[in-house]
């Protein structure tokens, strides 16, 4: 038999329930950041055609269609002259599109959160050149 215990306030209470339990999640893609399936051999996110081996520690993805012709989209985030010398080294820093060379009209890069068009300034290397 349990003890009596009395909360903050002095009444008598019984102690906390245990937590609910933890749910078992995949990994999120590393692409477009939703949550991907596994297929029974690999990771998988259908929506952007890439699977990553679950063994080993660093995942290495590879595409379901590695032939496909990449974006040749390029583009420098940080080369301005509103930098000072302090980020001289991010202001060449190169991000490539990781989509297929399928004309489409948002890039993105590797960084989830980057898209941009071919009208941005910072452009260094257009679709289809």
């Amino acid at each position: 038999m349990s003890a009596a215990v009395r909360n903050s306030l002095g009444r008598f209470a019984t102690k906390r329930k245990p937590p609910p339990p933890l749910e078992h999640r995949a990994p999120d893609c590393s692409i477009c950041g939703k949550e991907v399936d596994h297929d029974g051999d690999s990771f998988r996110c259908y929506d952007c055609g890439a699977a990553w081996d679950p063994t080993g520690y660093e995942m290495k993805g590879e595409w379901d269609e590695p032939d496909e012709v990449a974006c040749p989209a390029a583009i420098e985030w940080f080369n301005t002259d509103r930098l000072g010398a302090e980020h001289e080294s991010i202001r060449h820093v190169v991000d490539e599109c990781y989509l297929p060379d399928d004309g489409h009209l948002d890039h993105k890069s590797t960084d989830i959160w980057q898209t941009w068009r071919d009208d941005d300034p910072r452009v260094i290397r257009k679709a289809g050149q």
